[in-house]
């Protein structure tokens, strides 16, 4: 019987245009990590002792060198099935907004990086978990006020407004 697990956390960052709509950072993996090449989300391992949002803020930090205005719980979990070790995965989901003007600073995990529309994020994910939490974000922090029980702000480090 496969084991059920949690120990990979997912991390979408969005950012909201001055003039309306919104961006999604997407990142392409290095070529030296596995996946390599495919379009993903600031995604990593916990480290013992960890929070997942915890990983999730330090994981954004490391990969892309941003810190977040407004930091989200997304209610949806991704989980996926790994046969090398035989394992149910599930990967808490949270948000990132950061500031308009936003410098990203790759890490060695990725190559490459892109602000796309919604439909462009969709369209590079390889994996319906991955559509499925940016939809589900996009709905959730995007499209209407987000809930404050959603909000982790006073519990991670912010941007200033």
């Amino acid at each position: 019987m496969p084991a059920i697990t949690s120990r990979f956390v997912d991390c979408h960052v969005f950012r909201l245009k001055p003039g309306g709509g919104e961006e999604w950072l997407v990142l392409r993996r290095a070529p030296h990590v596995q996946l390599a090449g495919t379009w993903q989300m600031v995604s990593g391992h916990l480290e013992p002792g960890e929070k997942a949002y915890e990983c999730a803020v330090r994981e954004l930090e490391e990969e892309t060198g941003l810190r977040p205005l407004h930091f989200y719980q997304a209610s949806y979990v991704n989980r996926f099935y790994l046969a090398a070790s035989d394992e149910i995965v599930l990967s808490p989901v949270f948000a990132a907004q950061v500031g308009p003007d936003a410098q990203v600073r790759l890490s060695g995990e990725h190559t490459d990086f892109a602000w796309v529309t919604f439909e462009e994020a969709v369209q590079r994910y390889p994996w319906p978990g991955q559509r499925k939490a940016i939809a589900t974000i996009r709905e959730q922090f995007v499209l209407r006020p987000p809930h404050s029980a959603s909000c982790l702000d006073g519990m991670v480090d912010c941007e200033d407004d």
